[in-house]
């Protein structure tokens, strides 16, 4: 069984040195989830599971939220059926993004396709169209985490970073004249690819480095040294939250202006997420934020979990 699981914490929070309480969200469905995404304004979760071959996604109630309450409305949906997707995004319009690593491929689909009554019911899985893939498009090699902004699509490859581009940026379009722009080339294997304003961050799967470079290219900044980071996400305000498998925690980053080396936060307890993977960030309230993350169990482990965090 897998369990998606959630916190929430106030406004000032990260300021004390405490941990968060992780509360069940998902206890059942999942066979093996590995990233999500978060749509604002739908208020509607995203999961891949590339062993079921399908894209979930849950309504989000956040009625009780000012009680730390975080409940679903209605059960699992199918967003995309027969692929092996890895990670997704989800941008402003509601258009998702994802990867398919085995395939070499970027996929989309667009906002058009996730808002009829049919896709809200969950009884017609969205037809997905590819934005990039390999060949003929040279920067895509198993492509891993991903974001947008709106206008461009943002991946990590898992194989021959440095030749092809560790983290490539390219339009959402994927117009025919663009196959995409290298915009850091200093590792072979990334994991997680988050937006923060004007920067990106991304994880590399070797060293344990949390790198940062602006949106538009430039110097690449290890930002923090963890042990296996895994997923990144953004809470829209002055914080990355990075998950860490090697610690089974989840880290807070302070973001501000530059991209300077800077000490993270451990915010859950050490070892509560074993093997955590991906994170998705929701804020809902005012002077309150929320996050998700997922880990699958250790082997040692008599039932498989994935747990998460909501803040």
């Amino acid at each position: 069984m897998k369990v998606i699981k959630y916190g929430t914490i106030p406004k000032g929070y990260l300021e004390v040195d405490k941990t968060v309480e992780l509360k069940p969200l998902i206890e059942t469905e999942l066979s093996n989830p590995q990233g999500l995404a978060y749509d604002r304004t739908a208020k509607r979760l995203y999961v891949t599971d590339p062993r079921a071959g399908k894209i979930f996604f849950y309504d989000l109630d956040f009625s009780e939220l000012s009680a730390g309450v975080v409940k679903l409305k209605g059960g699992q949906k199918v967003a995309v059926d027969s692929v092996e997707p890895r990670w997704v995004a989800v941008d402003s319009q509601g258009s998702i993004f994802f990867t398919d690593e085995s395939a070499n491929k970027v996929q989309s689909v667009p906002a058009d396709q996730t808002t009829t009554a049919t896709f809200l019911q969950g009884n017609a899985p969205a037809t997905p169209r590819v934005v990039f893939e390999f060949p003929p498009t040279s920067f895509v090699s198993r492509p891993g985490g991903i974001a947008t902004d709106g206008s461009h699509v943002y991946w990590g490859n898992k194989e021959e970073g440095k030749a092809v581009g560790s983290v490539v940026k390219g339009t959402e379009g994927g117009d025919k004249e663009d196959s995409g722009i290298a915009i850091a080339s200093v590792t072979d294997k990334v994991y997680g690819v988050c937006l923060a304003s004007d920067k990106l961050l991304f994880l590399d799967g070797n060293s344990g480095n949390v790198y940062g470079v602006r949106k538009a290219g430039g110097a690449v900044t290890t930002v923090v040294q963890l042990q296996k980071p895994r997923g990144c996400a953004f809470d829209s305000d002055a914080t990355v939250f990075v998950t860490d498998k090697g610690t089974g925690t989840v880290v807070s980053i302070a973001t501000g202006g530059s991209l300077s080396p800077r000490q993270g936060r451990e915010v859950t307890a050490r070892g509560a997420l074993a093997d955590v993977f991906g994170i998705a960030v929701a804020r809902e309230v005012p002077r309150t934020f929320s996050f998700f993350g997922w880990a699958s169990s250790s082997a040692s482990s008599t039932v498989g979990s994935v747990e998460s965090a909501l803040w």
